[in-house]
């Protein structure tokens, strides 16, 4: 099975390699395409939100508790959606924009599927295989292992 590319990605972090085979001697080299960070993913909330503190408190008494606890996991919740969103447009534009016809991902298994369904038609049916292990720490020769194996 030959794969043209490798995408690793977690919500904050993409990479991306081109896979090609050299004729002659039969090795396989990985060049690097895209090493991208996405900034939102590693933002904090406070940097986020811009509400000045208290503007949710809920006051009982002598005692101001802040946010009710459903506000900042609904804002997580729509971060991660978005961060989502961002990975399945940027992949969809590599594969288009390289021209892979075979090729590879490996992301969290929490992230796998989900970016799976934000990813377009035309671009899912061009992945032959997909790894649930967030790889994007290891270097290109490892992933190489990873999918090879």
């Amino acid at each position: 099975m030959r794969i043209e590319a490798l995408i690793t990605a977690d919500l904050g972090h993409l990479k991306a390699y081109r896979v090609s085979v050299d004729e002659l001697s039969g090795k396989i080299h990985v060049q690097n395409l895209v090493d991208q960070i996405l900034p939102e993913a590693h933002k904090k909330l406070a940097d986020i939100e811009t509400d000045e503190p208290g503007r949710y408190s809920v006051r009982t008494g002598k005692i101001t508790l802040g946010r009710p606890a459903g506000e900042q996991n609904t804002l997580e919740l729509e971060i991660r959606k978005r961060l989502l969103g961002q990975l399945a447009q940027e992949i969809d534009a590599l594969i288009h924009r390289e021209d892979c016809k075979r090729w590879g991902l490996a992301a969290g298994s929490e992230v796998l599927p989900r970016l799976l369904e934000k990813l377009s038609s035309s671009t899912r049916e061009r992945l032959v295989k997909t790894i649930p292990s967030d790889l994007t720490k290891l270097d290109k020769g490892d992933v190489l292992a990873r999918f090879l194996a």
